[in-house]
This record gives C-alpha cells, structure tokens and sequence, in this order.
C-alpha cells in the first residue's frame, strides 16, 4: 500500500512538473521578448484580411510622410519609439496597439482621426517594434508609459486634449492609466476595440481555439507571471472599469472568439462614464473589425468624438 502511495505521488509531480513547463513554454512564447525580432515592426499580416490592414496602414502613412516626425520618449531605464503625425491641430490621437503588434499596425486605425481634426500619435509599446524591454506586462507597467507619451503630447506639441484608442491588451494598458492618480484631465475619450475582462480570461479562449484544454496550463502560467512580472493574469479592465469617467465608444465584434460579446456587454455595462456607447459588428475577427467595414467603423468614431468634443 506504502508503494502505491509512493507511485501516485511521483506520477502527480511528474504531471504537475510537465504541466508547469508547458506553461512556461507558453509564457515564453506570448509574453517574453525571445529575440530582437520578436515583436517587430513588420508590414504584413498573418491573414488575408489582416495584411490588407497592413498595406493600407503603410499607405496613409507613406501619404503623410511630410507631417510625420520620429519620437522618443524614456520611461522606467527603457528607450520607447513612436512616430508623430502633426496635421497642425490642438487635438491628438494616442494609438495603442495590442499584444505582438507595433505602431505599423496603428497605420490602419488613424484615418478616421485625420478626418475629424485629430493629430495622430502611434507608439511601440515595450518590447515591441524599436521599443526596448523583455516582457509584455500585460498594461501593468505599460500604463505608465502611456501616462508618459500624454505628457510628451502636453508639453512638447501643446496638445489640449486627447483620445486614447486602444486594441485588445492595449485596452489593459490604458485603463489603468486611466484610473490612476497621476492621469491628466484633458484626456477627451476612450475608443477601444476588442477590450476583454482579463487576460486570463482571453488567453483561456485564444487556448480553447487552438484546440487545447486550458486547465490547468493557463492556470499555471500565474506562476511563470508573478515570478518574472510580479504580475497577475487574474486582473483586467473588468476590475475598475466603473471608475473611468471620462466618455467611452466601445467597438466590438459579434464573431470574435477571444473577447466574447457577451463579456462585452459585461464591461459595457460596468463601464461608470455617463457617456458610453457599444457598436456592434456583425463580422470581422478579433482586432480586425474596421477591415468589415470601414465607412461604418471611421464613422462611429467620427460621430461620437463629435458629440462629446470639448
């Protein structure tokens, strides 16, 4: 019997070892810079749909290469790169790109800004593009480099008010900074796109899509995220999103399978601004819905930035 207690223990710490390594696997791969091209600034998409996100992006880039200007901030010992579009107004767009994506893939969300009087700020987060760090944080200390940006936004090009428009994981990013107790008042509205509960909650339905079992690696990967980030996967917008005051224009997708639309509806009605809005899109994959539909997106965006300017 002794024996046989002696064996099962053994296969149970054998299974949890693999398990904890599978999750360190899958922590390396989604959230630790591998390499120095790992996250970098590339012009083409992993689908059809995607890359032609890609190659319009890079298009109204290259058309308003004359108003563009290469920025550098310095935040936490880390050098972070971004690039200035300045159409000669007091009004900026602060584009905040998702998990793997650099400013070239906020090319694509810029021109309803341009349209409705909007200079246009795009960023490498962390670790990614030209940008430097190790890990993706999940927003936990992105935020603070957003909160940053802002005031190169103030107080280098005497911006007097600011949209902040975010994608999946960006959204992380910048709801924390807006929340936080050194966020600036002349941030105008919040647009986000494809915004989830928490990262757990999206990594377990990115897991279930490729076809594996989420419990117990997800689970696991806390171990790996509060060894090396001190941070939590069990933490998302979902947390404070009743404190943010300031209007807010949600975008999401009735397809997409990693921030569910019924967690949407969740956040939406959570959500403490006065001044809100959900627009549904009946197609389009997860950070892929302007592609649908673009006269749609650009003027959702343009509509509500008008009802709530100052």
């Amino acid at each position: 019997m002794q024996i046989v207690a002696i064996v099962l223990v053994g296969a149970l710490l054998t299974w949890l070892f693999f398990m904890l390594l599978v999750a360190y696997i899958l922590f390396v791969l989604h959230l630790k810079k591998r390499k120095p091209d790992t996250w970098a600034r590339i012009d083409y998409g992993e689908n059809p749909e995607q890359d032609q996100m890609y190659k319009r992006g890079k298009a109204w880039s290259e058309e308003h290469s004359s108003c563009k200007e290469d920025v550098h901030i310095v935040n936490d010992g880390l050098n972070l790169y971004g690039e200035y579009y300045d159409f000669g107004h007091k009004k900026a767009v602060l584009i905040v790109p998702g998990r793997s994506d650099s400013l070239t893939y906020s090319y694509y969300f810029a021109k309803p800004y341009e349209k409705a009087g909007y200079n246009v700020l795009v960023i490498d987060m962390r670790a990614h593009g030209l940008s430097e760090g190790k890990y993706n944080y999940i927003g936990f200390r992105e935020y603070r480099d957003i909160l940053k940006w802002l005031d190169l936004l103030r107080n280098q090009y005497g911006i007097e008010s600011v949209v902040i428009h975010a994608l999946c994981v960006g959204a992380q990013s910048v709801v924390k900074a807006l929340v936080d107790q050194n966020c600036p008042d002349y941030i105008q509205a919040f647009v986000v796109e494809g915004m989830y509960t928490t990262f757990y909650e999206t990594f377990k339905n990115h897991t279930i899509y490729c076809g594996h079992k989420p419990f117990p690696v997800v689970n696991l990967m806390e171990v790996w995220m509060r060894m090396f980030t001190h941070n939590t996967l069990f933490w998302g917008p979902i947390n404070v999103i009743d404190k943010i005051k300031i209007p807010v224009l949600m975008l999401h997708g009735k397809e997409d399978i990693f921030s569910l639309p019924e967690k949407a509806v969740e956040l939406y009605e959570k959500c403490g601004s006065e001044t809100k809005e959900l627009v549904w899109f009946e197609k389009g994959l997860h950070s892929q819905l302007r592609i649908t539909n673009e006269e749609r997106y650009d003027e959702a965006i343009v509509e509500f930035l008008r009802r709530v300017s100052r």
